[in-house]
């Protein structure tokens, strides 16, 4: 049944399978020699190419590269996946500016159910207020802002599966990724390990608030 959810999701994924080149410049192909094998474009990661960069471009799709959601199987041996997105749990060397805060551990009808009541305890508290610049449409992980569209449709198909979500983040002791970089949330389930991008710094300076599901 996962592989047909995979396949499910596939459909409704920009980008089909992982990007053919690694996104990373000579000096970092220097640091991480891992990088030069051969390059991989395995049928076991998709992504959206939804994300946008500080100006506003589009995404490249030749790189995991200002994007919003990533899936890939758990078994997958995509090394553009697994150095940026799996190998950080092991290793916290290769990202040593970031910060793991656990979240939970939960089905994806559980995790479901959680955003969508916050989403209820949103509209109902908007009937009553006036807040125009009210952060609309995200809910508030561990401190960090998550527009539910973007969740909705990462979990899109999964029910039963039990994921351990963690989030990933930037230690204080670089406040300029802090400032300007969008945190991940990922769920690692038996079959899938997914990645949501957070909203951008940027947009969420421009708002007031938002909703909570009782992780922050």
């Amino acid at each position: 049944m996962t592989d047909e959810i995979f396949e499910k999701l596939r459909g409704r994924f920009d980008n089909k399978k992982c990007p053919r080149t690694y996104a990373g410049d000579r000096i970092f192909r220097e640091e991480h020699p891992e990088l030069n094998q051969e390059n991989c474009s395995c049928d076991d990661v998709i992504y959206t190419g939804s994300g946008k960069d500080d100006d506003g471009n589009g995404w490249t799709p030749h790189t995991f590269n200002f994007n919003d959601i990533w899936a890939a199987k758990v078994t997958t041996r995509c090394l553009n996946f697994r150095f940026r997105f799996t190998d950080w749990l092991k290793d916290p060397a290769i990202y040593n500016f970031t910060s793991k805060r656990p979240v939970a551990k939960m089905s994806a009808k559980q995790f479901k159910e959680l955003y969508n009541k916050a989403g209820a305890r949103e509209a109902e508290m908007l009937a009553w207020t006036d807040l125009p610049n009210y952060n609309k449409g995200c809910i508030n992980i561990r401190g960090v802002p998550f527009e539910r569209k973007q969740l909705r449709k990462a979990l899109m198909y999964q029910d039963s599966q039990v994921f351990d979500i963690t989030m990933e983040t930037y230690a204080d002791e670089v406040p300029d990724y802090k400032r300007d970089a969008r945190s991940m949330l990922h769920l690692i389930g038996d079959k899938h390990h997914i990645v949501v991008s957070s909203q951008s710094p940027q947009d969420t300076a421009e708002k007031i608030g938002m909703t909570t599901i009782g992780y922050d």
